[in-house]
C-alpha cells in the first residue's frame, strides 16, 4: 500500500506491499531477479490478464 515500509524477514528476505489495479498484493524484492512471476490465481485475483504463450523456462 501507498507509504508501506518493506518488511525483512529471515535470511535478509524483503517483502513490499504494492497495488495492482488497486487492489494490495505482496511482493517479493529480488533485486538480483530477470524476471517476474506470480500464479494464475493471483493475477486473475488482481484483474490481470493471463495468456499462454510458448517458450521455456531453465529452473
Amino acid at each position: 500500500a501507498k507509504g508501506s515500509q518493506p518488511q525483512v524477514q529471515a535470511k535478509g528476505v524483503m517483502f513490499v506491499d504494492a497495488m495492482v489495479n488497486g487492489k494490495t498484493t505482496r511482493c517479493l524484492v529480488d533485486t538480483g531477479a530477470s524476471h517476474n512471476f506470480m500464479s494464475v490465481q493471483e493475477a486473475k485475483r488482481l484483474g490481470c490478464r493471463v495468456s499462454k504463450e510458448a517458450g521455456s523456462m531453465k529452473t
